[in-house]
Formats: C-alpha cells, structure tokens, sequence
C-alpha cells in the first residue's frame, strides 16, 4: 500500500481531528514516519511509526482503532508493522529502559506481564519511541508547564541500542533545542 494511502486511512479515521502535542495527530504521525525514514529504517518500521499511536499509548489515550480490531491493521499495513505498532501501544519509556536484554532475547516487564521479544523487535521499539520523543519536542517546548530537562532527561540509556546516526541524532537534537 502506497504512503498516501496511508495517511487517507488515517485522515479518515478520525487522525486530522484529534489533537496531538499542539497540532493534528496525522501530523505527528507523519513527523515520526518522516525521522524513520531519515534515519534509513525499514519500510515496516516506518510504517509502524506512522500508525504508532491509533490504538492509544500509556500517555495518549484517544484510540482511533480498537485493538480487537488488529487484524483489520494487519491486513493494511503487515504483520511486521502492526506487531510493532501493538507493543508501542503497551509499553513506555521505562519499560524500554529497564528491559533485561540477552544475547538473542529482550524480557519487558509491562504491567506486571512479562513480553519477551527479539532484540530486533526492542531496538525497533526504541527507534520508534525516540522518533516518537524527537519529533514532539518543537511542538511542546514553549508549552506553558513544559519541563524540558525533565523530558529530555535519561536518555542515554540508549546509547548501544541503537545505531550510531540515530544515538548522534537524538544527542544532537536534545543539545540544539
């Protein structure tokens, strides 16, 4: 399915209408799909960044999509795609931090479940969030309230989880805001 495809679904689907961090959804959603891209990710991680949020998150409640209707997702945009974009919808920063990374296999703890994951699986997870978290950044930072140094905060836990471009993005990013 074609990129423009994509965002149609989500336009229709309620993305223009609901608000994220001072703007639309599907223009954060395109904002995140557009630093995955940038960054050389795979095409079903980008899509995934793209959908990241239609089942809601841990701190971005609205839903645009029941997860009981997962399978509807899969058929658009792959089973690649919509795993990652499930497992964003369960998991939080700090689930991604205090993971128990082995050799083949990453261990989450969420909501007192276990989730256990390729570490293929978890580092896309963290491009996600940090595309997810990089993205949000001009849109919040002159928010009366906003707390930056504690949003940006703890980041370097990720250093060596990801690629070297994207570890220097996000340092870059988080210096020069």
């Amino acid at each position: 399915m074609k990129l423009r495809e994509h965002i149609y679904y989500l336009e229709r689907i309620g993305g223009t209408t609901t608000t994220h961090s001072n703007r639309s959804l599907n223009d954060h959603l395109m904002g995140t799909y557009n630093i995955l891209k940038s960054w050389g990710c795979r095409e079903y991680v980008c899509i995934a960044g793209l959908f990241h949020s239609i089942y809601g998150t841990k701190k971005f409640k609205p839903a645009l999509v029941n997860p009981e209707n997962r399978f509807d997702i899969v058929k658009r945009i792959g089973p690649r795609a919509e795993l990652l974009t499930f497992f964003f919808s369960l998991i939080t920063i700090e689930v991604l931090k205090n993971a128990s990374v082995k050799k083949r296999r990453t261990t989450l703890i969420c909501d007192s479940m276990e989730i256990e994951l390729s570490n293929l699986l978890y580092t896309q997870l963290i491009e996600i969030s940090a595309a997810n978290f990089l993205e949000q950044i001009p849109h919040l930072v002159n928010e009366e309230g906003f707390d930056y140094e504690q949003y940006v905060d703890g980041w370097d836990w990720i250093e060596g989880r990801v690629s070297e471009k994207i570890n220097d993005h996000i340092k870059r990013s988080i210096k020069g805001t």
